[in-house]
């Protein structure tokens, strides 16, 4: 799998609203949305294996020094530790492009213990809100 940013040109829009759990009816009008929106290359990732779409991360970046990561999905045919680490990877590749330091995303208690040990740290009193520097993944050990 590689992961690059969403192509207005070659990536559908309809196959993008796929990627996620929700119903089919309600992935219908978040293609119209993604279709409608002028920001939806800049701020999505985009997991590609064989030609086909298989993941994608939200990025949202208001010009701050962070952005909220969001909306972070895999088809279960190609979920792995190695294709979240190049999500990460590129992710973080794309943050320092734009010089944004910091991320945070919001993360179920499971999901955020396994993300602690990939860097994050608690935040906001140690709810589920997370966040870890953008230099990190080039420091952490291969698992």
């Amino acid at each position: 799998m590689i992961v690059r940013p969403f192509d207005h040109e070659r990536d559908s829009f309809e196959v993008l609203a796929r990627l996620n759990p929700f119903p089919p009816e309600a992935q219908v009008e978040l293609a119209k949305l993604y279709a409608a929106s002028p920001f939806v290359g800049k701020n999505l990732l985009v997991g590609e294996a064989n030609g086909k779409l298989v993941g994608v991360l939200h990025i949202f970046d208001s010009g701050f020094p962070w952005a909220i990561v969001d909306g972070f999905y895999i088809d279960p045919a190609h979920r792995s530790l190695e294709n979240a680490r190049k999500f990460g990877e590129a992710l973080d590749r794309e943050l320092q492009s734009r010089d944004v330091p910091l991320y945070m995303t919001y993360a179920e208690p499971r999901l955020a213990e396994g993300l602690k040990r990939m860097g994050f740290q608690f935040m906001l009193g140690g709810c589920e809100l997370l966040a870890r520097r953008v230099d990190t993944w080039d420091n952490l050990e291969r698992r």
